[in-house]
């Protein structure tokens, strides 16, 4: 039962954060007449860049924020990859204590890989003929958003007097998702940034909740991001949560890689499949006690992805196998140059 409902917890986090800055990320759009994913989309190497600092933000959040930002159409693949390339997830505030040095050259070393790597994977894909997500570009800007304001008091209060259902219950899962971080931030002992962040991010979405005319609302947040995406999210994020946690329970992954110190590279691709935080720690331990070397600890690292394949895998399973499978191709070229190297 606590298993079910750490799981549970995980999965409305991830899932409540995905809805809003999809809701943030459609609402700047609009009330820009979409000159952020003119911005965005940049051209050049500005979305590797981009999207390797993204990566390098400790913990989830800005992986979550790129996904939203591929998934809407403002980024290409080469973009996500790098993202997914750079970043070390919770590892990376580990690594940042027990060897700062040293994590600070992994973590150059991810992202120069993620930068080059994301650029030449954006010109193999019409080579291959690879097929990525299309099938939630962003939102067309009505012709009623052309006359979007973004706040009016006597609007607002017009709105509230005939509230719909629809924005009654979307208020009702940002306000009771606020609440919820909220106690859970009052009786942590420590300070969490990330539960910070998702309060404000849950507050801006509120805001936009509260204030957007009823055509933005119907056609932008209820009908697409809430009926189309937030129901798949939350169900399959479960799903994967539950199976990674079943699964350790009985095999014990961490064990696994302790104990078998002869298929360590190996272990760190297979470990580095799974798409969560948390199994990839040993090995930035057994990097901390000088057990492993480097190469291994950066294959694990540019293996892995945190969490940021969790809200990708709703939108696209496929796009979350290639993923893998070019950073299959970065993993054996890195143990090619460290073999000829030694």
């Amino acid at each position: 039962m606590e298993l079910f409902k750490k799981v549970l917890d995980e999965s409305l986090t991830v899932t409540v954060f995905i809805f809003v800055m999809m809701v943030i990320i459609d609402y700047i759009n609009v009330i820009t007449r979409g000159k952020m994913q003119r911005a965005i989309k940049g051209g050049g190497f500005k979305q590797y860049i981009l999207g390797a600092l993204f990566g390098l933000i400790p913990a989830c959040l800005g992986l979550f924020l790129v996904v939203g930002f591929y998934v809407r159409g403002l980024i290409s693949f080469g973009a996500l990859f790098a993202t997914m390339v750079a970043t070390a997830g919770d590892e990376e505030l580990f690594m940042l204590a027990l060897f700062p040095q040293k994590a600070v050259l992994l973590l150059s070393v991810t992202f120069t890989l993620a930068v080059i790597s994301g650029f030449i994977v954006d010109k193999l894909i019409p080579i291959l003929k690879i097929q990525t997500c299309k099938e939630c570009e962003l939102s067309a800007i009505h012709n009623e958003d052309e006359h979007f304001h973004y706040f009016e008091l006597k609007e607002t209060l017009k709105i509230l007097k005939n509230m719909s259902l629809a924005r009654f219950l979307l208020l009702l899962l940002l306000v009771g998702s606020v609440l919820f971080f909220s106690i859970n931030l009052l009786i942590s002992k420590e300070v969490h940034i990330e539960i910070i962040i998702l309060i404000i991010v849950n507050l801006i979405a509120t805001f936009v909740i509260l204030t957007v005319p009823e055509h933005y609302l119907n056609e932008h947040i209820w009908n697409h991001i809430a009926k189309r995406h937030l129901i798949k999210i939350f169900v399959i994020t479960l799903a994967v949560l539950l199976s990674i946690e079943l699964v350790d329970e009985y095999v014990n992954l961490k064990s696994f890689v302790s104990e078998h110190h002869n298929l360590l590279y190996l272990s760190a691709i297979l470990i580095g499949l799974i798409p969560q935080s948390g199994p990839h720690l040993i090995f930035v331990m057994m990097f901390a006690k000088g057990i492993i070397p480097f190469e291994v600890l950066l294959v694990n690292t540019v293996m892995q992805d945190g969490h940021g394949l969790l809200p990708l895998i709703p939108h696209s399973l496929r796009d979350s196998v290639y993923i893998k499978l070019f950073k299959l191709v970065i993993v054996g070229l890195i143990l090619a140059v460290f073999y000829v190297v030694k």
